[in-house]
C-alpha cells in the first residue's frame, strides 16, 4: 500500500480521516492501555457519545505489566462511509508464549474521527484468540 492510499479502497481520500487510523489508533493505544492513569483519558477520547458510553466508562482499565501486546495486521470487514467493523489483530506475549488475538471494533465517524460504537456495554470489543492469521492486511506502525 502507497503512503496515503486508503485502507477502505476509496480512490483518491487520504490516510488523514481514513480507516487507516483504526489500527493505528489501536496500536498507539497500547501504552496508554497498559497504564490505569492513561487508559482513562484514551478511554474517554475513543468511546462515541452513545446510550452505553458512562457504562463503558465506569470499567476497570490498564492491561498490567506482565501482558504485551501490539498490532500485528487488520481486515476490513465493513465499510459504508460513516461506519465500519474492522478486525484488529493483535500479536502478544504472556509468560514467555506468543498468542494472536482478533478484536472486532465497531466504529462510527463522529466528532471528526473514528470512535467506538458500544452496542454491549459488558463486552465493548469482541475478541478471541485465533491460531490462524491468514487474510489479515500486516500492519507496520510508523
Amino acid at each position: 500500500m502507497a503512503e496515503g492510499d486508503s485502507v477502505c479502497g476509496l480512490s483518491g481520500v487520504t490516510a488523514e480521516g481514513t480507516l487507516k487510523e483504526a489500527p493505528e489508533t489501536s496500536s498507539q493505544s497500547q501504552g496508554a492501555l497498559g497504564n490505569k492513569h492513561t487508559a482513562r483519558s484514551f478511554i474517554e477520547y475513543f468511546v462515541a457519545k452513545g446510550p452505553h458510553r458512562d457504562e463503558v466508562l465506569k470499567l476497570p482499565s490498564g492491561t498490567g505489566p506482565d501482558y504485551r501486546v501490539e498490532v500485528a495486521g487488520f481486515w476490513m470487514l465493513k465499510y459504508s462511509g460513516d461506519s465500519a467493523f474492522v478486525d484488529v489483530l493483535y500479536r502478544g506475549t504472556a509468560k514467555g508464549k506468543t498468542h494472536y488475538i482478533s478484536m472486532v471494533y465497531n466504529l462510527i465517524w463522529q466528532d471528526g474521527g473514528w470512535k467506538l460504537n458500544v452496542t454491549n456495554p459488558k463486552q465493548p470489543i469482541d475478541g478471541a484468540e485465533i491460531a490462524d492469521t491468514s487474510g489479515y492486511i500486516p500492519w507496520q506502525s510508523n
